[in-house]
Formats: structure tokens, sequence, C-alpha cells
């Protein structure tokens, strides 16, 4: 995956000089860093054969709770507080149901997607609100003109997913109940509360994104997450992580979002419509499929054998 974006970033700096400028570069990092929040909540979840399809619509409701109490003039510690609660009620919510009730990922997560879309719309059915100064100046933390926030960010965001992911217990968990939940319960594995654990830890990580993403944008739309739920797939699968769980590298993903904001970014330079990001996106997220189901579970029935 590096070795592509590395080629990626080739091929944009011949088409358009000024794409591997240093400024430009960083831009493509600033941009991408609520992507890499939520595609490591995305990334845990895929890891378990399962799917988040309440990413968008938790960050856009983050948003607008956030931009309504800075209305009122709420103390920014408890906006920040309410808000990490609303992730882990949500994370909480689909974990109970997938864990607890055996409800398909996939169906409880749309319907409460089409839940949190509609609570957000009631509390604000159009973007506003003014958001505290010094609340984007906490997460951007300017050195000067220079916004070192998001890249801090980031770079704790990756290292963190990693050695969560791949060094630590919890992440074997992870990684065991994914490959099957039969092997996972005779080697005495809870598999209940590792799919909690992952949920709960999704949701959180969302509104965290959440947080993020209304510093960048400075107010509250009801629609604001919803190109993260589809690029955050794209990103997770592009990095090379199953679809049949439990295998897949965050470094990779990691470098996926790195790609998929570099073609964002790309295509503003080049002055091409915005709109046909979602059209490269598709086709990356195909690719993305194909190269999982045949290459990857090759792999995987070559290892086995």
């Amino acid at each position: 995956m590096f070795i592509i974006l590395a080629v990626i970033w080739g091929i944009f700096a011949v088409i358009s000089p000024g794409f591997l400028t240093i400024s430009n570069i960083y831009r493509v990092v600033m941009f991408s860093t609520p992507l890499l929040i939520v595609s490591l909540a995305q990334n845990m979840v895929i890891l378990t054969k399962g799917f988040d399809l309440t990413v968008g619509s938790l960050v856009s409701l983050i948003t607008v709770i956030v931009s309504v109490m800075m209305d009122w003039k709420w103390p920014l510690a408890i906006i920040i507080v309410i808000a990490l609660m609303v992730g882990l009620m949500v994370g909480a919510f689909n974990g109970v149901c997938v864990s607890r009730f055996k409800v398909d990922p996939f169906i409880i997560t749309l319907s409460a997607s089409f839940m949190l879309d509609g609570i957000a719309l009631i509390i604000r059915p159009t973007p506003g609100g003014d958001i505290y100064p010094e609340f984007v100046s906490g997460i951007m933390l300017y050195v000067g003109d220079f916004p070192l926030g998001p890249l801090l960010i980031f770079i704790i965001v990756g290292t963190i997913g990693t050695l969560f992911l791949q060094r630590r217990y919890t992440g074997r968990l992870i990684y065991a109940v994914g490959c099957s939940e039969e092997r996972a319960l005779l080697r005495g594995i809870n598999v209940k509360r590792v799919l909690l654990l992952v949920y709960i830890l999704g949701g959180l990580l969302v509104s965290i994104g959440g947080l993020v993403y209304t510093a960048y944008i400075q107010v509250g739309d009801p629609r604001l997450g919803a190109p993260l739920l589809f690029a955050s797939i794209t990103a997770v699968f592009l990095g090379g992580t199953s679809v049949a769980g439990g295998v897949g590298r965050f470094p990779n993903t990691c470098a996926a979002v790195l790609l998929i904001g570099s073609i964002t970014t790309f295509l503003f330079q080049i002055q091409v419509i915005a709109w046909y990001k979602y059209i490269i996106n598709g086709v990356l997220l195909v690719m993305s499929a194909i190269f999982s189901k045949y290459v990857i579970e090759a792999a995987i029935r070559r290892g086995g054998a």
C-alpha cells in the first residue's frame, strides 16, 4: 500500500508539479485526519466480520450537538464530555444488538444510521452554529499560522491504532474473533464481550472524529459526515483488510487514507469538479473488494494448507 501511495504521488507530481510541496502534503495529512480516526473504528469492526454504517451519521450528529450547545454557551468541557458519551451510547447500542441479540451488523447499524440522521435533522435542519474559537485553536494547535494539531493527531492515531491491534492482548482477541468465533469460544475467549468492546470503542473513536471535523468545518451540519462512511470502508478494504474478518494491518489503512486524501487534493489542484472523486473512490472500492476476495483469501488458504 505504501508503494502504491508513493507511485500515485509520483504520478500526481508529474501532472501537477506543486503536488509534492511540503505545504500540499501537509494539507493532505490535515484533511485525512478525521477520516483516519473514523477508519480505525471501521477497521476494528470489519476485522470482526462486521460493518458499522453509523460512522457518517454519528459524525454529523456530533457536529450538530456541539454546535447547538455552543450556541447555548455551555462550558467547553461539558460539551466534549457529552459528545463522547453520545458516541459511547451509540457504540454500546450497536454492540449489544450484535453481541447479545445476534442481529446482523449491517442491518442494525443501517437502522441506527437512519435514526441518527433523523435526530440530527430535528436538532438542526440546516447547517449553522458558532463554534468556540478556543475549541478550534485547541484542536488545530496553531504554531504561528501553522496548524500543528492535525499532524500530531494523525501520528498519534496511527501509532495507537497499530499498537493496539497488533501488539496488545485485546487487539489479538479482535483478530481471533474475526478469524473464527467458534475457535475463539473453544479457546475460552468471551466473544460477546470482545464484540461489545469493539463497537463501544468504535463509537468513541467516531465521536472524537466528529469533534475534530467540527473544528475543521466550524459549523454544525446534519449531512456533514455522510462521505466518511463510504470513504472509511474504501480505506479499510484498500488497505487489505478482508471482509471475511481476521486479516488486515492498520498501517496499510493509514496509507489508504492518505491515498484517498491525495486524490481529493489533486483533483482540487487541477481544478476538476469535486464530484469525480466519488467515481474514483467507487473504482478503488471495487478494486479493493476484488483484491480482498481473490488475493487475500487465496493467501489465507495457502497459509492454512
